[in-house]
């Protein structure tokens, strides 16, 4: 039995080892957006609240050639931290060699979660998020292609 639980642990420990990232480098960036009601985004207005979110760039690896970027949008309950699902998508695309951009879309409108009140935030408001930070990566040194 012990030796079973042995071979197990260290099969457990090879598996986990082999599963962390390696991102070489993380740089945040700061994003201007605007804040809308879904009906104005709808209607093609962006005159909205002003807003400063954020993004957070995870390169996977050292030099100077060119990434693919996968752009991640988080869910209602935010960023999640460590072991959340944006953390875990970044591990995994980073191990692919696959930069990640996660956009903060609550902190710069300060909102924590919108689990309990969907209406803090209209659900479009993170669409227009996610094409300023196209934006901002499109001009990016290292990114070659978006997802």
């Amino acid at each position: 039995m012990i030796k079973q639980s042995a071979i197990a642990f260290a099969f457990l420990v090879a598996i986990v080892g082999s599963a962390t990232a390696q991102v070489t480098r993380v740089e945040v960036y700061p994003i201007a957006s605007v804040t809308l009601a879904d009906s104005d985004f709808l209607a093609g207005r962006s005159n909205g609240q002003p807003v400063t979110i954020a993004g957070e760039l995870h390169i996977p690896k050292a030099g100077a050639d060119r990434l693919p970027a996968v752009i991640l949008l988080h869910g209602a309950g935010g960023m999640g931290g460590v072991g959340g699902s944006i953390d875990e998508w970044s591990r995994a695309l980073n191990q692919l060699g696959i930069a990640t951009f996660a956009i903060d879309s609550f902190s710069g409108r300060g909102i924590i979660s919108t689990i309990l009140d969907q209406a803090r935030l209209g659900r479009l408001n993170m669409v227009a998020d996610a094409y300023r930070a196209l934006d901002l990566l499109a001009k990016h040194p290292r990114s070659t292609r978006i997802v």
